[in-house]
């Protein structure tokens, strides 16, 4: 006699008996992202204490790995910044108001035209992006004053990663601004100041601290901190990318 969701034979129904916990994984795992993880961003934006809490007792059941979370939201904004023409348009907004004497110097300097050095290290950056920038962000879990001093590494990786998670969906909102106004990406700085302070302020209470003043200033020094890093990241970015170009540009791969 066949089972519920078999075939007469016996044989299961691959298509009537798959597992949605199944589907679910398998989501996550080509994009990094699923219901779990939209529960997460949500609870990290209405209540962060919850997820901090989870997050200092190594849960990573109920809510999903910030580091993760992190990545994903990062390569949908990368996908998303493809809508702008990529790394390469925005640079060239970006660049649009630099005098001609300038771009002159440096098709000068490097015997290649302007757009071939835009396209090289545009190209360098969308790889480098995440790494670097994620690289210099994680020392901020390094420092135990600025999240929680009695708690592990993991834990202060996963809250830090956790409202650099939020901040990147506002980074995301604003993209329309960095892509098209010249120099539009220092806009968004304090209002990513802000984004991490709250979350930081309101979520601090999951891990014990729940004196007014300390909150304040823990909150302070870590949005200032993490602005920090993230701008360092950006730097070792860029240099990055620029070395790229003049390898390329020695190796003789480069023409035009």
């Amino acid at each position: 006699m066949s089972g519920s969701g078999s075939e007469p034979g016996g044989s299961p129904d691959p298509i009537r008996d798959k597992d949605p916990a199944d589907i679910q994984r398998a989501t996550e795992e080509v994009l990094g992202f699923n219901f779990r993880s939209l529960k997460t961003l949500k609870d990290l934006t209405i209540r962060p204490a919850t997820v901090f809490a989870a997050y200092s007792n190594r849960d990573t059941v109920t809510y999903t790995p910030a580091l993760r979370l992190w990545l994903g939201i990062l390569g949908i904004q990368i996908g998303l910044s493809f809508l702008w023409g990529g790394y390469a348009d925005i640079m060239r907004r970006q660049t649009s108001q630099m005098p001609p004497e300038q771009i002159a110097q440096v098709e000068s300097a490097f015997g290649v035209s302007f757009d071939v050095y835009i396209d090289t290290v545009a190209d360098a950056s969308a790889v480098l992006h995440a790494p670097m920038v994620g690289f210099a962000t994680a020392i901020i879990a390094l420092i135990p004053g600025l999240v929680g001093r009695n708690l592990s590494w993991p834990a202060r990786l996963n809250i830090t990663f956790g409202i650099l998670s939020v901040g990147s969906i506002v980074g995301i909102a604003m993209m329309p601004i960095a892509a098209n106004v010249v120099n539009g990406s220092y806009y968004s700085m304090p209002v990513l100041l802000a984004i991490y302070f709250a979350v930081h302020f309101r979520g601090t209470p999951g891990i014990g601290i729940t004196a007014l003043w300390s909150r304040i200033w823990r909150g302070a020094m870590f949005s200032v901190a993490t602005l920090f890093f993230v701008l360092v990241g950006g730097v070792l970015m860029s240099l990055a990318s620029i070395a790229w170009f003049v390898f390329q540009l020695q190796t003789g791969a480069l023409t035009g």
